[in-house]
């Protein structure tokens, strides 16, 4: 509640800032800013307020996590169109050479968005993406939480792959790599 209002109290010098040829070396960037506070609230489960904030970055601000959130919210919402161009907007976002664990959380998202329009040769190709980035990510995972993150990923991917034994696997390397972190931990249980 407290970042609502200083938000609200703050829109007017965003607004400014923005259009303002003076306020183009502000930092953090009002655009910034207005992705902060949409990740924020959609956290929160605020998922109109956060929607209405995403949809605002501007394209050089946009995250693949906020790409991903956004199309998670069109797609919650029933607006598949919104939910493409959130995604291509993601993966326009994510390089894939320095994120492929970015990327490969878009592919899987890819992949569920062309499996609810029962496109059937688009999501096995994305399910494949998903795969062969989960895979990089894995190879330059250095920091266990990451490691984790990236197991949890990959058992999801090989799971919708019908690689059961796979899956579980990924699990277990997740599971183990949690272990000492409890967050990590009660977040690879819930998947």
């Amino acid at each position: 509640a407290g970042a609502r209002r200083v938000f609200a109290a703050a829109t007017p010098l965003l607004d400014a800032a923005a259009v303002s040829p003076t306020g183009a070396g502000v930092r953090p960037s009002p655009s910034r800013v207005r992705l902060s506070m949409g990740l924020l609230e959609a956290h929160g489960g605020e998922i109109s307020a956060a929607r209405a904030l995403l949809e605002s970055v501007e394209g050089h601000e946009m995250s693949p996590e906020a790409a991903l959130t956004l199309g998670s919210i069109a797609r919650q919402m029933g607006d598949a169109k919104a939910a493409e161009a959130a995604l291509a907007r993601g993966i326009g976002a994510a390089d894939a050479a320095r994120a492929p664990l970015a990327t490969a959380e878009l592919r899987l998202f890819a992949f569920e968005l062309a499996a609810d329009a029962r496109d059937a040769t688009r999501a096995k190709a994305e399910l494949l993406a998903a795969l062969t980035s989960a895979l990089e990510a894995r190879k330059v995972a250095t920091e266990t939480p990451v490691r984790a993150r990236v197991e949890r990923l990959l058992a999801r991917v090989l799971d919708r792959l019908g690689d059961v034994a796979g899956a579980g696997r990924a699990t277990d390397r997740a599971i183990t790599l949690s272990s000492r972190d409890a967050r990590q931990l009660s977040m690879t249980l819930l998947e």
